[in-house]
């Protein structure tokens, strides 16, 4: 039997094991497959950093009382105590989970899981927790923790040093604003929102957060490292941003963006010449499981479509000015698109794209309009001309 880290997302919703609708299945790691028994099938992964293990039952004759003998088998010989999790049918096969009892675990998965006992003012994701630990604000028994694979438990003694939360704030540039929405554009290099811990640093959620309907009850306020946002540009792109001033402006905000009824166009600086002038890439994408903060082209990924157009290409044919317009909506969409028909955006160190000559580390990706319906109705589009290193590319 094959098994994807989709099949055991199912298998865990399937026993209860997922609290949250959404999974990251790099969180699935040390996939392996063995026969204890030609007629069984062992599966054994880890889940957040704990050991499971699937028993699948081709002729029915495993005894529960004996279905620890058959995971101790071979390469588990020396695992710990198992608790079995219950049993049940999956692919039409009688099926055993079961997982190992561990009083350890990865240090950036303990500190996801016990945010709050830790001093946390709010909830903490497992890259905000890597990030932590790569910039020195966590202690494990006094001495600084120095990777987050460190193997750790409750009676360790664990301190985080946690980021003084923004009281910095700055103003952007206001295309259009009303009493329910406001739309900016946003400069490169500054953040849409904190990621899941304090930043130091302005954000365009602290803009947002100044023009939030101040009758609105704070229960209302469910992230307020995101209040108002319902879309956002990566730190290095600039452009068009639209955000809410109210719930009910985010809600109507936020379900266009789900049913893809905003539309929206970028223009990007890309190397080399495209061979069609206009084409539509479509190529599902997924997380890149070596490396968690990026995306990769993948069968096993979610759909995405991205309508391309040259606008413009250099006299030397080194750089394309590209027209863009996503049909989907995924993470790094148009970066990893380019990117995988060997074209990277300028700037893009993340997916194979060439430092820039002048004016930074930038990445010439803009968001040049947004076509949306406000509350009250009307239909409108917000403009903003890209930065002039774009021309200076091209010309």
């Amino acid at each position: 039997m094959k098994f994807t880290k989709k099949d055991i997302v199912r298998l865990l919703w399937q026993f209860n094991q997922l609290e949250l609708e959404i999974i990251d299945d790099t969180l699935i790691t040390k996939v392996s497959v063995s026969h204890p028994e030609p007629t069984n099938t062992l599966l054994a992964f880890r889940f957040e950093g704990k050991p499971y293990f699937a028993l699948f039952e081709e002729d029915a004759t495993v005894d529960p009382a004996a279905f620890d003998g058959f995971v101790r088998r071979g390469a588990f010989a020396n695992i710990g105590e198992l608790k079995l999790i219950g049993v049940d049918r999956f692919r039409g096969k009688k099926i055993y989970l079961a997982r190992e009892l561990v009083s350890k675990w990865r240090l950036d998965v303990f500190l996801a899981a016990n945010a709050a006992e830790l001093g946390a003012a709010g909830e903490l994701n497992r890259s905000a927790a890597q990030r932590l630990t790569k910039a020195g604000r966590v202690k494990v028994n006094g001495a600084v923790a120095t990777s987050n694979s460190l193997m750790v438990g409750k009676t360790d003694d664990i301190s985080v040093d946690w980021p003084v939360a923004n009281t910095e704030t700055r103003d952007f540039p206001v295309i259009y604003e009303d009493q329910d929405v406001v739309v900016i554009d946003k400069p490169a290099g500054v953040l849409t929102h904190a990621k899941g811990e304090a930043t130091t640093e302005p954000t365009v959620a602290d803009f947002v957060r100044r023009k939030w309907d101040s009758k609105t009850p704070a229960s209302q306020e469910v992230d307020s490292n995101r209040l108002g946002i319902v879309h956002r540009l990566d730190r290095g792109t600039s452009g068009v941003l639209i955000a809410g001033k109210n719930p009910a402006a985010v809600k109507k905000l936020q379900k266009q963006f789900a049913e893809r009824k905003a539309k929206k166009t970028y223009h990007a600086v890309v190397s080399g010449v495209l061979k069609q002038d206009k084409a539509v890439i479509r190529l599902p994408i997924a997380r890149n499981a070596k490396r968690p903060t990026t995306f990769i082209v993948s069968p096993e990924g979610k759909e995405a479509e991205t309508l391309y157009e040259a606008i413009k290409t250099s006299p030397d044919g080194r750089y394309s000015l590209l027209k863009l317009t996503p049909k989907t909506g995924r993470t790094h969409q148009l970066r990893v698109h380019l990117a995988h028909i060997g074209h990277p955006i300028v700037g893009d160190g993340a997916y194979g794209g060439i430092a820039m000559q002048v004016h930074g580390d930038r990445l010439l990706l803009h968001a040049a309009e947004l076509e949306i319906i406000l509350l009250s109705g009307e239909r409108k589009a917000f403009k903003s001309k890209p930065p002039k290193e774009f021309a200076e590319y091209v010309d």
